[in-house]
């Protein structure tokens, strides 16, 4: 099955257990695959034993927030793109979670028909990154070296050439 066709996989990690449900519900008639976690160490639970294309969390949880949780995952999966849902629109919080590598953010009420928008957009998003990162490892690859447990080993010849005068 290929990438496009493949039912969409989202964690919603949310404390709130009525506000939960009713993302996930929204969700799963949208056609996505929906799990559900309450708290933060559910959330991270999920993300160790499921394949999962995004995820939306809480920002002000118990125990650990959602810029905890976040730092977390994106130190275990740096390609799942992470969408905050904050309550008050705290903007300080909301700056230092994109500066960690979150990719967007939600305010509360989530209007349910933006939900799609902001998935699809984020997903998009690390679909692009992960194809510029293919690009730009194929254009830098170093032909004729190889790696092994002692370093890197040239197995072609190096050519130096002066720079012009001035240069």
């Amino acid at each position: 099955m290929s990438e496009e066709a493949r039912q969409k996989s989202v964690l919603i990690i949310e404390d709130d257990i009525n506000y939960g449900e009713m993302l996930a519900y929204a969700l799963s008639h949208l056609k996505y695959e929906v799990h559900l976690a309450y708290s933060a160490t559910g959330g991270l639970d999920i993300v160790r034993q499921k394949k999962l294309d995004i995820i939306l969390s809480d920002l002000n949880m118990p125990g650990m927030s959602g810029l905890e949780v976040s730092q977390r995952i994106l130190k275990m999966y740096l390609d799942i793109p992470i969408v905050l849902i904050t309550g008050m629109n705290d903007l300080t919080m909301v700056k230092q979670a994109l500066e960690i590598g979150v990719s967007d953010y939600l305010v509360k009420p989530v209007s349910i028909d933006q939900l799609p928008v902001v998935i699809e957009r984020n997903l998009q998003r690390k679909l692009l990154e992960k194809k510029l990162l293919q690009e730009n490892k194929a254009e830098y690859s170093f032909e004729g070296f190889e790696s092994s447990d002692a370093g890197p080993r040239c197995q072609g010849s190096l050519h130096l050439r002066s720079l012009p005068a001035g240069g």
